[in-house]
């Protein structure tokens, strides 16, 4: 791991110590989560015998992410984080304690274990991307990637941890005791966020409804280029890495002969390939591009569920130290795949709609898992186990080489994102609650004149410009030239209202504003460039 470096740490010592112990409060909380994980699957497994009932597990984890996560950026972005936390982090320890209670009482039916398992899921959708977007409040921009890497460490330790300890007390006092102490794991974490002295930043603007702030977020998102190459790696190989988690306690029990302990064992090679990943991320992304580290993290998942899908052939001892072998491989590509993707995620974004980014991207992820986690499910019902794992494992392979097509950027190089100063127009007479205030579109004319040998390196800054726009707030934007006086250029964008006008202000950054300021410096003419607005009439027709 890099050092970090004194003095940034100087610049923000409070905010430090505070990562540091929501950081240990987390790994605990992790650790219960993965006893939770082990404690599902085994007792999944003791209900019923269908791999496609098995693998519904999985999916009831993952399926609320599928469906809630982007309200969930938004509220992310929208409400105060802290308490969002507090909340959802106080429904997952209910839910947990729940399970708990009526696992002791043995009334739990695989129905129950499922649904449970989905409100599970409900708590962790609405927390995910509140969670992963207090890492860039807690620590300074140039401790990001670290302090990623270092929420690695902590989830994938606790793999390690968390099914060793859980299959100890599966075997010794029953999967309700995983539940039970589960539930008690979040108590650390929402004491220290309830110390935290969380201030959101104060807008001077009317506060955002949330549909409009999920509009807002997939906006930014469709126009980020960098978001949309990880969407498209997600898309293309994580329906198929899926395939270990929903079939790995299938072959533990099944393929291996393994109990509870065996399988805590397996989910345990995970965590140290995760663990050794994590530590040694930030000397391997000083020496090799993000292209190629995800790449080779994808075969790597490849050749882990080819491997475990062969490991129930062999002979005992040696299929169980295959597949923890493996396992273990797979684990080290496993964290730099999430680790390397989420990094280039959260410095692709401000601050204003980082939440909803993160919601997208974990919308995608967790669809990807839903579906494979369902597929593979289906064909290990159909064909078997180990056929299905090396048919996920050769699918991974050929998805592996549609990332040379998709390049990540150089998290190095990220734009700057400190926002500007900004301050409400008062030149314009607009009262917040007039209906034309909120609600009538808004066209802003901004007129050039520029050096007509000049025009080509013109129009490539203006594109640039668009994209930023148009991320920002508007629903569309062209560039005029007057056929009559070519060197008059007119650049024009609608918003939806003259707030969203105002939002878009409020929004700008360091490098939006370096962006309008190589644009200006085309512009030749004696004033300012001329702006106007013009307001749709047609709404108050």
């Amino acid at each position: 791991m890099e050092p970090v470096p004194a003095a940034v740490a100087a610049t923000a010592p409070f905010k430090v110590r505070m990562f540091r112990l929501l950081w240990t409060a987390t790994l605990v909380s992790n650790v219960g989560s993965w006893m939770e994980n082990v404690g599902e699957g085994w007792l999944m497994t003791s209900l019923s015998s269908s791999p496609l009932v098995v693998s519904l597990v999985q999916v009831a984890n993952t399926l609320p992410m599928l469906l809630l996560s982007l309200p969930a950026g938004a509220m992310a972005d929208v409400l105060n984080r802290r308490k969002l936390l507090i909340l959802t982090q106080s429904w997952l320890m209910l839910c947990a304690a729940t399970l708990a209670l009526v696992t002791y009482m043995g009334i739990v039916s695989p129905i129950m274990l499922l649904g449970i398992t989905a409100l599970m899921g409900v708590g962790s959708a609405l927390n995910q991307p509140a969670w992963r977007a207090i890492t860039s409040d807690l620590v300074p921009k140039e401790l990001l990637p670290q302090a990623i890497s270092l929420n690695g460490v902590a989830v994938n330790s606790s793999r390690i941890i968390g099914p060793a300890i859980g299959g100890l007390l599966i075997a010794a006092l029953g999967t309700q005791a995983v539940f039970a102490l589960n539930a008690l794991s979040y108590i650390g974490v929402i004491y220290v966020l309830v110390q935290w002295p969380y201030k959101p930043s104060e807008s001077k603007l009317p506060p955002e409804h949330l549909a409009s702030a999920m509009v807002a977020g997939i906006r930014y998102v469709v126009h980020s280029p960098a978001i949309l190459r990880v969407l498209g790696i997600t898309l293309c190989c994580f329906p198929f890495s899926s395939g270990i988690f929903a079939l790995l306690p299938l072959v533990a029990r099944h393929e291996l002969g393994q109990q509870a302990l065996g399988y805590g064992l397996l989910l345990g090679g995970l965590g140290i390939g995760a663990i050794v990943g994590g530590v040694s991320l930030a000397r391997l992304r000083s020496r090799y591009t993000l292209n190629t580290l995800v790449r080779f993290g994808f075969i790597g998942s490849a050749f882990m569920l080819i491997g475990v899908g062969l490991a129930g052939r062999l002979a005992a001892p040696w299929g169980m130290v295959m597949a923890f072998s493996v396992l273990t491989l797979g684990g080290i590509a496993w964290v730099n795949i999430l680790s390397n993707l989420q990094i280039v995620v959260q410095t692709s974004v401000p601050g204003w709609v980082r939440g909803r980014a993160l919601s997208v991207y974990l919308l995608v992820f967790f669809a990807s898992q839903t579906v494979g986690s369902l597929t593979w499910g289906w064909v290990a019902a159909q064909q078997g186990v180990s056929v299905a794992l090396l048919l996920a494992g050769c699918g991974l392979l050929a998805g592996s080489f549609v990332i040379r097509q998709l390049p990540l950027p150089d998290s190095r190089r990220t734009p700057d994102f400190t926002p500007m100063p900004f301050t409400p127009r008062t030149d314009i007479d607009f009262d917040p609650s007039d209906e034309d205030y909120s609600e009538s579109a808004v066209m802003v004319m901004i007129e050039y004149r520029i050096d007509i040998s000049k025009k080509n390196a013109f129009l490539t800054a203006m594109y640039r410009l668009r994209h930023m726009r148009q991320a920002e707030g508007a629903i569309d934007w062209w560039v005029y030239e007057d056929l009559q006086d070519p060197a008059r250029q007119v650049e024009v964008f609608t918003v939806r209202s003259w707030l969203d006008f105002q939002r878009q202000r409020s929004r700008a950054t360091v490098s939006y504003r370096r962006l309008v300021l190589l644009v200006r410096s085309f512009h030749t003419g004696p004033e300012k460039p001329r702006v106007t607005y013009l307001l749709d009439e047609r709404r108050r027709g």
